[in-house]
């Protein structure tokens, strides 16, 4: 492997929270579901997510070339098998980890994860000023 091929390697360990985070956004969305009848246009998922159309079409792309779905001819998308595990109705779905991963208090929290190095305490209960368990327990919206 030449140093050329591991700093690409690097570069995309790096730059995977970017694809954390558009996962996120499509099972927040639900767009695997909405693509299991069939392949859909980005502007008739914007219009099914009432989102925008422009960026809902970038994510669409983005997720493509992350190989969680296909885009084919005329701007129309579809599942592929990495999709197909973000449907809400399939045995060993992933989507409600995905939902979670991206949530504020979750993403907050692995920000601070240099304080947990340094410290040896919890960066959940340093940022939000309790546990998980209190916190969700008080935020019922985060569960």
């Amino acid at each position: 492997m030449t140093k050329q091929d591991v700093s690409a390697d690097l570069s995309k360990l790096l730059m995977g929270f970017r694809v954390s985070q558009a996962i996120h956004v499509a099972a927040t969305l639900g767009l695997a579901d909405l693509l299991a009848s069939g392949p859909k246009t980005s502007g008739e998922l914007a219009e099914a997510t009432d989102t925008h159309p422009l960026a809902l079409h970038r994510l669409m792309r983005a997720l493509s070339s992350a190989g969680i779905f296909c885009e084919r001819d005329h701007c129309r998308f579809e599942l592929i098998p990495a999709g197909e595990l973000l449907r809400s109705d399939v045995a060993g779905t992933q989507a409600p980890m995905a939902q979670l991963v991206g949530r504020p208090s979750y993403w907050q929290a692995w920000g601070d994860f240099l304080y947990a190095v340094r410290s040896g305490e919890t960066a959940f209960n340093h940022v939000h000023g309790a546990d998980v368990w209190e916190y969700r327990a008080n935020h019922p919206e985060d569960r």
